[in-house]
């Protein structure tokens, strides 16, 4: 008999971000350029196309990203130069976790990398920290 796992969650939510980045320099401070989440419905295994949430980021450490960043991650200068600070994009996030109302659900953050975890880990989300707490 095989054994079939069942995901506690309702919704996976697949974090990718992109940050700065210079060739073969350790030690050059990632800033995040863009955050992206794509939700999987675990009760019906699908990617649900109608709530992604993706936006690019204005860097302020080093707002030129260097071209060896352009050509890793296909971002134009003229995208992030348009582009809102992490601030208001993470103020962004919270407002769409909230119009899809993933607070009513039970839901995990799933990052594609290390890095990602590390970069968004420390980042409060104190508008939606407390409606979902007892329910992440």
């Amino acid at each position: 008999m095989t054994a079939v796992y069942k995901c506690p969650y309702d919704n996976l939510l697949i974090l990718n971000i992109a940050t700065t980045c210079e060739e073969r320099n350790f030690d050059y401070p990632l800033e995040i350029i863009q955050f992206s989440i794509v939700v999987i419905d675990t009760r019906t295994k699908t990617i649900r196309e109608d709530v992604k949430f993706n936006r690019y980021v204005r860097p302020i450490i080093n707002p030129m990203l260097t071209d060896y960043c352009k050509s890793y991650t296909g971002i134009a200068q003229a995208t992030v130069d348009t582009a809102e600070p992490f601030p208001v994009v993470c103020e962004q996030f919270c407002e769409w976790l909230q119009e899809h109302d993933f607070q009513e659900t039970r839901y995990a953050f799933v990052a594609l990398n290390r890095q990602d975890l590390w970069l968004v880990a420390p980042v409060p989300i104190p508008s939606h920290q407390a409606a979902t707490s007892s329910n992440v």
